[in-house]
């Protein structure tokens, strides 16, 4: 397939290339250039998509989100779902993020094991979807944060084997509760949940089986115990200071800030019947959350885009809305494009494959108005959705072999 009159954003922070043409031969980009310096053999290729001008950009990348939840006013009250309901509302998020333009989801736990058979059903084609990692279940102390959605586990051993038993069920990243959270009764953000020593036997346990760890943490003490312990990625880590950064920095541990979740509480308040004191917990962070995504993106960190999608007031499909933010944090749009795709491939350990437009990387290409660079929403709203060379979404007109490619029409 050839897809020519782009604009393409290649999501490696520089500037976009105007005019130009990126071909696909079966799941992977083979060409991308100027349409002026298009090869005659790239040029004669029957599949062509003409997107009029458009822009293209790597598959979007949402590194946080809770496919299992719905967005309702009060989280714990999915306890009640069986395995049915949940799975239910797995794949109508999933599907809600594929026509957003996010074509790989991190989802940072689930309460049973819907998300996981999702993943595995999309791996081998069953149904439509972004590619998923899942994450199985938290892993939190008993009454911590996410406890009504999670795996309950005190003391080092406990936690080695909470941790056993996710990768058992077949999750491909581990969520550990480092400390309170805005959502959960009983528990303050700032306040620090597993020891170093717990959050250590959990993290070893993880790179034994060869499992990427993320860690919930959002006040300081608990966010330097999970960076000690050796967590792969902070999630949303809202009271950074100087030392966390620059461990960070150092140990290659990504940081999704989330500004998503906190902005659409503080907006949306207690309209919808969230609980005030989760409007109190949002807004006492939220200010701070801010502070400390622009103090990691001036230290140099792996800064990824992660929504939270699914919380309340905080529904599933694009990431616009969090670029957005990030971009109103101070950070051009080709730089927050960037976190959106390249960086948050590397937080998943698939920057080898996905996350920028490079012959020999998977075709994970969205179309979408070139005016998104003014107003990053723009790209919850593409044209065009490719994932592994196939078309998935498409409300463009497509050659004759182009169509023939398409799974969605």
């Amino acid at each position: 397939m050839l897809i020519r009159n782009v604009v393409v954003y290649d999501g490696r922070g520089g500037a976009p290339l105007y005019d130009a043409a990126v071909s696909i031969d079966g799941e992977r980009i083979a060409w991308v250039g100027p349409l002026s310096d298009l090869p005659a053999e790239v040029a004669a290729d029957p599949s062509v998509v003409d997107a009029e001008g458009r822009a293209l950009l790597p598959g979007l990348i949402n590194t946080h989100v809770h496919l299992s939840f719905d967005g309702r006013p009060d989280p714990t009250s999915y306890a009640a779902n069986s395995e049915a309901q949940e799975t239910l509302i797995v794949v109508s998020s999933a599907l809600r993020s594929l026509a957003g333009g996010v074509t790989t989801v991190r989802d940072c736990g689930a309460r049973t094991s819907a998300v996981i058979a999702l993943a595995d059903a999309v791996d081998n084609g069953l149904v439509a979807g972004p590619r998923v990692v899942a994450s199985g279940s938290f892993i939190t102390m008993t009454g911590g944060h996410g406890n009504w959605a999670g795996v309950e586990a005190d003391g080092a051993e406990a936690v080695r084997a909470a941790v056993r038993g996710q990768a058992k069920r077949g999750a491909r990243s581990i969520k550990l509760i480092a400390t309170g959270g805005v959502l959960t009764p009983g528990t303050e953000p700032g306040g620090a949940s597993y020891t170093e020593e717990e959050l250590a036997a959990g993290v070893a346990e993880a790179d034994r089986l060869g499992i990427p760890v993320a860690a919930h943490a959002i006040g300081t003490e608990g966010i330097k115990n999970a960076l000690r312990a050796g967590v792969g990625s902070i999630e949303h880590g809202s009271y950074l200071d100087d030392e966390a950064c620059e461990l960070m920095r150092a140990r290659n541990v990504s940081h999704a800030p989330t500004l998503s979740a906190y902005h659409t509480l503080v907006a949306g308040g207690s309209q919808d019947g969230v609980a005030p004191s989760i409007i109190r917990k949002a807004v006492g962070a939220a200010q701070s959350n801010t502070e400390s995504f622009r103090r990691s993106v001036a230290a140099g960190v792996n800064v990824v885009c992660g929504t939270d999608a699914g919380t309340p007031q905080n529904p599933h499909g694009g990431v616009g809305l969090e670029i957005r933010l990030m971009v109103e944090g101070g950070v051009p749009i080709s730089t927050a494009v960037k976190f959106a795709t390249l960086n948050s491939a590397r937080c998943l350990g698939l920057a080898d494959q996905i996350g920028s437009i490079e012959p020999g990387k998977i075709a994970d290409l969205i179309l979408v108005d070139p005016n998104f660079a003014r107003d990053p929403v723009l790209l919850d709203f593409p044209w065009y959705v490719m994932r592994d060379g196939r078309s998935m979404l498409n409300d463009l007109p497509l050659s004759d072999a182009a169509k023939e490619m398409s799974v969605a029409k």
